[in-house]
């Protein structure tokens, strides 16, 4: 990986003149930041903070072509702690993406997408959108791909097949919580006037965990013994079914509906089967030409986090604001809350049901920036994020970070 982004560093040059001349459909951007940060090691007491820098590129290459367009990004980035307890530490963290798009005829296209992550140390919402308190490094892919064939100039239906697999670092870990994803999924749209698009929908999701009935020490929160010696079976089959609708109100208004039901079939959990109705929405208002609003929430039946159960429900709430506030300041406003709900019939069936309670778990993070541009290349701007992470269960502990930070951007 470090031989990436030596090469990445070294051809930086080569494509700024590539894309200066046109030759090249390629970009590439850098961004250093110095900042400070209250809570390095996301610890509940005995807090670290330290200084850090934080430099990343952003490589991209985007091409259209007569059938077809392809794009491709890496981001390498750099993180180093002047305190991390006893002395300096250096993270990295890669992220690569590839979307293709390519036409086969008149009426049928297929689509591809590709990312893959690699971390140093995770977050507490990581990258499958699960709550995670460690701070482990972790390797995570998705791949997608989706043909779609219109059947008239306003019905199209879609079949999309996407695999993801979540890999830790730590041994212990990665035999408790590896996993791989099938999903299967086929949609039917169809177009309501020139403003509405209604779609239905239907997918299956088969989760299986690498390192199930591995003989180890697991540890179990919510549990009265909260240490077991097998990895427990959390593989599970969900079941989507849902109706959805688009609509653009006006320039200024676009929304976005879907629901439906969701069958949840688990192979080895104290209650063998849930269900439950999901939901997601999103709102974009544009008051003015300068300022964004995007609103959004969703609910739904969730994979699980903990080792103590198979399945979770999860709630979600996210908005995002940007005002440019002069031709070269530009505002802007993030903001995400996660609410993860364990219930004790859902408890995997090694555990005894009735040693089991219900919790929840909730993770919150707001991220304000300042832009200001100084020229057609070059940005300077300042942040700040806070976030938290609070749990029900028992050495579970409630954490907070606070970080702020300043940052130039130059695109070359």
């Amino acid at each position: 990986m470090r031989k990436s982004v030596i090469a990445a560093v070294v051809l930086a040059p080569v494509s700024s003149v590539w894309a200066a001349e046109g030759e090249r459909p390629i970009h590439v951007e850098s961004f250093l930041h110095l900042g400070w940060d209250d809570n390095v090691t996301w610890a509940a007491n005995n807090k670290v903070d330290s200084f850090f820098i934080r430099e990343e590129l952003a490589l991209s290459f985007d091409k259209t072509y007569d059938t077809g367009f392809i794009g491709l990004r890496y981001r390498p980035a750099l993180d180093w702690y002047e305190n991390y307890g006893k002395d300096s530490k250096a993270e990295w963290s890669h992220s690569v993406d590839l979307n293709w798009y390519q036409a086969l005829s008149r009426r049928f296209t297929v689509g591809v997408s590709e990312t893959f992550l690699v971390y140093d140390r995770s977050e507490v919402v990581d990258s499958d959108g699960v709550l995670r308190q460690p701070n482990y490094g972790y390797k995570y892919n998705t791949a997608a791909a989706t043909l779609t064939a219109l059947l008239t100039p306003k019905l199209r239906l879609s079949g999309s097949l996407r695999n993801q697999l979540f890999r830790y670092d730590d041994e212990g870990l990665a035999a408790i919580h590896d996993f791989d994803i099938w999903s299967y999924g086929l949609s039917f749209g169809t177009q309501v006037g020139k403003t509405t698009t209604v779609y239905l929908d239907g997918s299956i999701d088969d989760i299986s965990y690498t390192k199930t009935g591995e003989r180890r020490q697991v540890y179990v929160p919510g549990y009265r013994e909260p240490i077991i010696y097998e990895v427990p079976n959390r593989d599970s089959k969900t079941y989507f079914a849902g109706l959805g609708v688009e609509q653009v109100f006006s320039p200024n208004l676009l929304g976005r509906l879907r629901g439906g039901y969701t069958y949840k079939d688990m192979e080895a959990a104290n209650q063998s089967n849930d269900s439950s109705p999901y939901g997601e929405a999103a709102l974009t208002i544009i008051p003015v030409p300068t300022t964004r609003l995007t609103l959004a929430a969703s609910y739904s039946l969730y994979q699980s986090g903990l080792a103590t159960f198979a399945s979770q429900t999860r709630t979600t709430f996210s908005a995002s604001l940007a005002h440019d506030l002069t031709a070269r300041i530009t505002l802007s406003v993030i903001g995400t809350y996660f609410i993860s709900d364990y219930d004790a019939e859902n408890s995997v069936g090694l555990l005894d049901r009735a040693g089991v309670r219900d919790g929840q778990e909730n993770a919150a993070t707001v991220t304000a920036r300042a832009s200001y541009r100084l020229d057609r290349n070059n940005w300077l701007d300042v942040g700040y994020t806070y976030s938290n992470f609070d749990s029900d269960f028992q050495t579970r502990e409630a954490i907070e970070r606070n970080r702020v930070d300043v940052g130039w951007r130059i695109r070359l």
